[in-house]
């Protein structure tokens, strides 16, 4: 079962686009909650993804851009621990998550 990506993600991409963006969305909320989400790298992203960097780069302009993305990403999905290191790094998108979610974050401290 595959979601699609909300529209904020979706800029009049074909299927295969979509579904690598999303490939990659989801290798770097997996790696930011392994590493850290201030401590992603393209590369590790990459991997996790199965993909190069450079095709991590041609999705996402560069490493914030990414993050943008992954915490935004993040607060879709309801993962916690990374809005949590979110609000701690003072990452704009995550102080304005619903409240419920930051509430839930911050039980995780």
């Amino acid at each position: 079962m595959t979601k699609t990506l909300p529209d904020k993600f979706v800029k009049k991409m074909d299927d295969k686009t979509q579904t690598r963006r999303r490939e990659i969305l989801d290798a770097a909320l997996s790696e930011s909650v392994r590493v850290g989400y201030r401590l992603i790298t393209a590369k590790q992203v990459a991997a996790a993804a199965g993909c190069t960097h450079g095709t991590v780069f041609n999705h996402f302009r560069d490493m914030a851009n990414l993050r943008r993305a992954v915490m935004v990403y993040a607060i879709d999905t309801e993962n916690a621990e990374v809005v949590l290191q979110g609000i701690v790094s003072r990452d704009h998108a995550a102080m304005r998550a619903p409240y419920a979610l930051k509430q839930m974050a911050l039980t995780i401290l």
